[in-house]
């Protein structure tokens, strides 16, 4: 008799000669018979387990098919054909597999960026007409009123004012940062937002620490996992609003 390595295929998973037996021991009802380590591989995996039903199907149609031939004849056929069918159902799961494989990580892929942005993203707060006093901040009237807009959601008005505003002003770092966050909750693409975030940060004002947390999001929503780990290493190192939730996001994409 064979050692157990005799069985089995270099990837572990059982030959065709073992999925062989286990096709003939199904046939003749006789699982005593089968070798110890090949009953129990075939009983334990999975894709073995599916190999083998499925050539012992081919071959129960293939005995239908054959039923007027004589013994000899059949006899040759099924050993031909439990060798093709051996092959070709190994190639079936494998295409199949890869196939599988790719799909998933595909569409994963691409789910990810965007559930993960959709799951942390929230527009920071209008805090500067919220607090007491800082509304005379603002002083003009049609900052004021982009706020008014962004702070109802309508983003698309809020841009645009922002932008009329960001044209001559670029350099204004509490206007920038709300464009920024109105760009991103529209679902525009990002790489505005990412521009004008990446002068706030440098920029040290008071918006300079949101913004880098909006910054690792946006370069999120660009498939950008490595751009965002940089910044979302550095919050998550020191304590801020967002350093939690830094963590967290940085072991997703981990």
């Amino acid at each position: 008799m064979k050692s157990p390595p005799g069985w089995f295929n270099p990837d572990g998973h059982l030959n065709e000669e073992a999925c062989a037996l286990w096709v003939d021991a199904l046939s003749e009802n006789n699982m005593g018979a089968l070798p110890e380590p090949v009953a129990r591989h075939g009983e334990e995996c999975l894709a073995c387990k599916k190999k083998i039903l499925t050539v012992q199907r081919l071959l129960n149609d293939q005995d239908e098919l054959a039923g007027s031939s004589t013994w000899s004849l059949q006899s040759n056929i099924q050993t031909v054909f439990r060798r093709n069918a051996l092959l070709a159902a190994a190639l079936v799961v494998i295409l199949l597999g890869v196939g599988i494989s790719v799909l998933f990580i595909g569409k994963q892929k691409h789910k990810s960026s965007e559930f993960l942005f959709s799951e942390y993203f929230i527009p920071y707060p209008d805090i500067l007409t919220l607090k007491s006093g800082q509304v005379a901040h603002c002083r003009d009237s049609l900052f004021q009123a982009g706020l008014m807009a962004y702070s109802a959601a309508n983003y698309d008005s809020a841009i645009s004012i922002f932008m009329k505003l960001n044209a001559l002003n670029p350099k204004d770092d509490t206007l920038g940062f709300y464009f920024a966050n109105s760009l991103l909750a529209s679902g525009e693409d990002p790489g505005k937002a990412i521009h004008l975030l990446e002068s706030v940060v440098g920029g040290n004002g008071p918006f300079a620490r949101p913004a880098e947390w909006y910054l690792a999001l946006a370069w999120i929503r660009m498939n950008k996992y490595t751009e965002a780990a940089k910044i979302l290493k550095k919050i998550a190192d020191e304590p801020n609003l967002f350093q939690e939730k830094a963590a967290e996001l940085l072991k997703a994409i981990d």
